[in-house]
């Protein structure tokens, strides 16, 4: 896949994945630019490259991540 750059995700919303690469790196829209998600821990799991836990969850460029308020400690 060609790599891309910022403007190719002109008009994206905050927590919206934008693409998931072959190398297995995600890339999420946030309110402030872009995040590069290479490594996840969900909860109560093993740690995993994003593209696994994109693969796992289904997930594919369009979705949106939502926020369900500040994690509680």
């Amino acid at each position: 896949k060609a790599k891309s750059d910022a403007s190719d995700f002109v008009g994206a919303k905050p927590g919206q994945v934008l693409d998931i690469t072959q190398e297995g790196v995600m890339r999420i829209q946030t309110g402030g630019g872009i995040l590069v998600v290479i490594r996840v821990l969900p909860a109560a799991k093993k740690e995993m490259s994003a593209g696994e836990f994109a693969r796992g969850r289904h997930l594919e460029p369009g979705f949106i991540f939502e926020s369900h308020g500040p994690a509680k400690s």
